[in-house]
């Protein structure tokens, strides 16, 4: 290393553990709108916060508890089940009041020691994630003590080259938030076209309707099942007792991936013999995908590569009548109508003849015609934004080791 190096315990970082005592908020102590925005597993992940799924705590209970509230700046790192994820509370996450939950600590940066951005990066790269990997405790629910932690490597730049590693990371990171949220405001835009068009009818109330199974339509449009006018495809697993079904050059997901926004890599690669001896089919890109089991029940996505999928995704492929731009936001607008034929006790699912029988609209052609020439262009920008920050991931994430280590100097001057 080019850089001074001690152990956390030695180095200018608190490790702050949250209140775990008597007053811990239990189940029905969370609200989904309240004072208190209180931590779960996946609101930190390995990219740092996401806040799809919220509970909060009343100002009651949030003044009984004790430790592991937020300060503006600090880092927060999960320290059971999933180990090592790491964000970072800066002045760009909405909520003032924000708690911990029983499975992370904060670390605190001392600031003459040390700048809060780049401890943050510090924990992302892999000069850390390594050493939490070797000292982490538990194989069914892996651990990471506090004791352990402070036994943790850091480095310790000058303070000045601390601020330039963390400028150069978070340049990039700062081009991937703002591709992100161009891409809300497409996806936002498209959704809305949608159902200016095909739910409420907009371009078409001067004309005449009939009555359908779905309400009244334009004249002339048809009413079917999916089933009827795509092809649903149920996907499958290739036997994990065979290697040589496995890390080969197939693209595969699993029902994890329709978490994505799009879906522009794989979760794991199987070979042809994976392919041919196991029920998963390929899935051309533009096919739309969603979950039909467990936690992601219910989510949908958008493939933009060729890629198999597990038994817990279905694929709906576009074809010549019903293009992917129109597949794809109608099953967004009636996620919650296929949902609601869900079946089982622990492990709540739907399957393929539930999708396959929920009825659709069919408008003329040339009416479809003319929606793609709008929303097409919307959608290749999305797919290029997404891959646009696929690559400057990969430069960010070839970089923080370098950068970490000393390999590359960023020169202080340069940095604004």
């Amino acid at each position: 290393m080019s850089f001074d190096e001690l152990t956390l315990s030695e180095a200018g970082i608190d490790i702050i553990d949250g209140d775990r005592g008597v007053h811990y908020p239990k189940q029905n102590e969370f609200y989904s709108t309240e004072y208190c925005l209180f931590l779960n597993a996946k609101n930190v992940t390995k990219d740092g916060f996401d806040f799809k799924e919220k509970s909060f705590i009343t100002r009651e209970k949030d003044a009984l508890l004790r430790k592991g509230k937020l300060a503006r700046n600090d880092i927060v790192l999960t320290t059971r089940g999933t180990v090592g994820n790491v964000a970072f509370y800066n002045n760009s996450i909405p909520f003032d009041n924000v708690r911990i939950n029983s499975g992370m600590v904060i670390l605190r940066a001392e600031k003459n020691e040390y700048l809060p951005e780049f401890v943050y990066w510090m924990f992302r790269s892999n000069y850390i994630q390594k050493q939490i990997e070797a000292i982490r405790t538990g194989s069914a629910q892996p651990q990471l003590p506090i004791t352990i932690m402070r036994t943790l490597q850091v480095v310790k730049p000058k303070l000045c080259e601390q601020k330039s590693i963390a400028a150069t990371l978070s340049c990039l990171d700062d081009m991937i938030e703002l591709n992100n949220q161009i891409n809300k405001t497409l996806e936002e835009m498209a959704q809305a076209i949608f159902k200016s068009w095909f739910v409420e009818f907009e371009p078409f109330k001067d004309g005449e309707f009939e009555e359908s199974k779905l309400g009244p339509i334009p004249k002339g449009w048809r009413v079917g099942t999916i089933g009827q006018y795509t092809k649903c495809i149920l996907g499958g697993t290739p036997s994990r007792n065979k290697a040589e079904y496995w890390n080969g050059n197939i693209a595969w997901i699993n029902s994890g991936k329709i978490n994505e926004f799009r879906i522009i890599s794989p979760s794991e690669f199987i070979t042809i013999e994976g392919l041919n001896n196991s029920a998963t089919k390929i899935l051309p890109q533009k096919t739309t995908v969603l979950a039909i089991t467990g936690a992601t029940l219910g989510q949908v996505s958008l493939l933009e590569i060729d890629a198999c999928a597990n038994q817990s995704v279905i694929g709906i492929l576009e074809n010549d009548v019903l293009p992917y731009g129109y597949i794809y936001p109608y099953i967004k607008e009636i996620i919650n109508e296929i949902i609601s034929h869900q079946t089982g006790g622990a492990q709540q699912h739907i399957n393929k003849g539930n999708v396959e029988s929920t009825c659709i609209i069919i408008p003329p052609l040339e009416v479809l015609n003319n929606y793609k020439a709008i929303v097409n262009p919307v959608y290749d920008m999305i797919r290029n934004n997404c891959f646009e920050n696929k690559a400057v991931s990969a430069i960010r994430d070839t970089l923080l080791p370098k950068l970490m280590s000393g390999e590359i100097r960023v020169p202080v001057e340069k940095v604004v």
